[in-house]
């Protein structure tokens, strides 16, 4: 099971703070993080219950995005807001923003965007990325705000200076439809190239149809095919559907309708999947093979 991204982010974090008096609470948690790296998620969430029981800032936010993903525990967004709340009384900057996170959502906890920011806010002070971005957000959609596309802007280009995925792909959207700023193709295309370096998969996808046509970068199939895969295995139906047609009909890559079935048969397994999707795997598959037959 591939690990949650923003579980990484803590690490780093916690060799900057386990010094000193924190230093115990470090077995605790670094205990759990090597679970944690090994797919226990059981293990992790017994180690980092102990470090949290004891205050340790990082095993409780560890804990909290454990039972925010039902991830070695049942999931209960109240018991994540919980031990966000604990850390975040602390004043950690992470705990703010997973809290200020669950509040926008109303998950565990009365939904409020005015919480929500407040926390963000006090997150962003201390220049953490992701409650930059979720400012961005915040001003972009005009949740309990009156929407501000200038401010929008200026918390996301912050946020994606300081290399976060998804405010370079937020950024590169507006970009590319010029919605605060002056259209740029070839600043969108920039913009979803540096998210799709970090496997951000819409951002892939994005670049993928960019390239497709020409538009912002110099027309390159190949290369969009390179970006089609990557948002493939980050669970992109658009672009498993444009790589399967692709595919099966050997469009700028080598025919492959045995992969462009098993793609068809990811999509056509999500809710509100388009028929024609059913028909191609009927096409494809053994029990459409006299089908498949005469249409090639």
């Amino acid at each position: 099971m591939k690990l949650p991204a923003r579980f990484a982010l803590s690490i780093a974090a916690l060799a900057l703070s386990a010094t000193g008096a924190f230093a115990q609470y470090v077995d605790w948690h670094g205990a759990g993080e090597k679970f944690l790296k090994r797919g226990d998620y059981a293990n992790a969430a017994n180690w980092f219950r102990e470090g949290a029981r004891h205050d340790n800032a990082w095993s409780q936010i560890s804990l909290a995005r454990l039972y925010e993903d039902g991830l070695g525990v049942e999931r209960d967004y109240k018991k994540a807001a919980y031990w966000y709340g604990k850390a975040a009384d602390g004043g950690n900057d992470w705990a703010q923003n997973g809290l200020g996170t669950l509040y926008k959502n109303g998950q565990g906890v009365e939904q409020s965007y005015a919480k929500a920011l407040e926390l963000f806010q006090k997150a962003a002070e201390k220049n953490n990325p992701w409650a930059i971005y979720n400012l961005g957000q915040i001003y972009e959609e005009g949740l309990g705000v009156p929407a501000d596309l200038d401010k929008a802007v200026g918390y996301y280009q912050k946020a994606a200076d300081a290399g976060n995925g998804w405010a370079q792909y937020q950024l590169g959207g507006l970009y590319y439809d010029g919605r605060g700023v002056t259209q740029s193709f070839k600043e969108a295309a920039r913009l979803y190239g540096l998210a799709a370096d970090q496997q951000n998969g819409w951002a892939s996808f994005k670049l993928a149809e960019m390239y497709v046509a020409g538009k912002g970068v110099r027309l390159n199939v190949a290369t969009a095919i390179k970006y089609y895969r990557i948002a493939v295995d980050q669970n992109i139906t658009p672009a498993q559907t444009a790589l399967a047609q692709r595919l099966e009909k050997g469009a700028g890559v080598k025919r492959d309708r045995a992969e462009a079935l098993r793609l068809y048969e990811l999509v056509a397994a999500k809710p509100d999947a388009p028929a024609w999707i059913a028909e191609r795997v009927a096409a494809l598959s053994g029990d459409g093979k006299k089908t498949a037959q005469t249409t090639q």
